[in-house]
């Protein structure tokens, strides 16, 4: 029950707290005006994301040497 209670005082009250913080606030508006949704579950989520995913693969065509690949046998 201890365990229970410090964690539904965590997530009740400690984090919303933080979560109104000004420091909070304005990372949160950084990324907004970045771009960036906080609310993503993974970085995939972004829409950005497609942009800088084929950018990386472009990379990796044109310099396939440039940077190590795990699992590669280079």
């Amino acid at each position: 029950m201890a365990i229970l209670a410090a964690i539904a005082l965590v997530w009740l009250f400690v984090l919303p707290a933080i979560g109104e913080s000004a420091a909070m606030q304005a990372a949160i508006a950084e990324r907004e005006a970045r771009g960036i949704d906080s609310g993503a579950m993974f970085y995939t989520d972004l829409e950005m994301m497609d942009d800088v995913l084929a950018r990386s693969k472009q990379f990796h065509r044109e310099h396939p040497d440039a940077l190590w690949i795990p699992g590669s046998s280079r």
